[in-house]
C-alpha cells in the first residue's frame, strides 16, 4: 500500500492501520509507509522492492531495497519508513499470478 501512513498505527490501539486491516482480512503480507514519505523517494524504492523480486520474496526484496538506499545515501528516515507485513514469502496464488519480471522492464 504505497499511501503515506499506511502502517502507522495508533499508539496503544491493534489493527488501526491500513495494512493491518488487510492483514486481518486475509493477506498473506503487505507492503506499508509508516510515515510521510515523499513522493520521488517511494517510486524509487517501490519500483527497486519489485525489481528484487518482492511480489515472490518480499521480506527478501524489502532488505535488498534497504541496502541499495543505504548504499546510495539515501537518509535513515526515509529508506526506514517502507515496512514489510506478513510472512516472508509471498503467498503461492499471489506469486503465482504475478507478471514474471523480464530484463531491462521494470513491473
Amino acid at each position: 500500500v504505497a499511501s503515506c501512513v499506511s502502517a502507522a498505527q495508533q499508539r496503544d490501539a491493534m489493527w488501526t492501520s491500513i495494512a493491518a486491516g488487510l492483514l486481518a482480512s486475509g493477506a498473506g503480507g503487505v507492503i506499508g509507509v509508516s510515515g510521510r514519505l515523499p513522493d520521488a523517494a517511494g517510486r524509487e524504492l517501490l519500483t527497486d522492492f519489485y525489481r528484487h523480486g518482492g511480489a515472490w520474496t518480499p521480506a527478501r526484496a524489502l532488505a535488498l531495497t534497504q541496502r541499495d538506499a543505504i548504499r546510495r545515501g539515501v537518509a535513515v528516515e526515509i529508506w526506514s519508513m517502507l515496512v514489510y507485513l506478513g510472512s516472508a514469502e509471498a503467498p503461492p496464488r499471489a506469486a503465482a499470478t504475478a507478471p514474471a519480471p523480464r530484463a531491462g522492464v521494470l513491473p
